[in-house]
């Protein structure tokens, strides 16, 4: 299979998800999507970028070579987000962050916004 596309964030965001979980159910929880979102966006990055990212077992999702590539810079974009999300959020404020509905991620979010709040 030949890439078609460049894969896009919500796509990316997803697969960092299930690489981190090994499960669709799991990674939706995370992400606060349904389960089959989430495997929407996996088949749709996978269609994208003409690989399979991940060999489906009864026992979940185990990474191919593909994800294995992948993960790193994925998970460096995620990294860069969550460290964009930080600045906006110290530029304007957490209360008034949070009254744009700002919302507690999974990962890095977690553990940085949680210390901001504490202030």
């Amino acid at each position: 299979m030949a890439a078609r596309r460049p894969p896009n964030w919500d796509e990316l965001r997803t697969f960092v998800e299930v690489a981190r979980d090994g499960s669709l159910s799991g990674a939706a929880r995370r992400l606060g999507l349904s389960q089959p979102t989430v495997g929407r966006h996996i088949d749709a990055l996978e269609a994208a970028l003409g690989s399979a990212l991940f060999a489906r077992s009864p026992r979940g999702l185990a990474p191919t070579p593909a994800a294995l590539a992948l993960a790193p810079h994925a998970e460096a974009m995620a990294a860069a987000a969550a460290a964009g999300g930080l600045i906006w959020i110290a530029h304007i404020g957490f209360d008034r962050a949070l009254g744009y509905g700002l919302k507690y991620s999974s990962g890095f979010g977690d553990t940085h916004l949680g210390r901001i709040g504490r202030r």
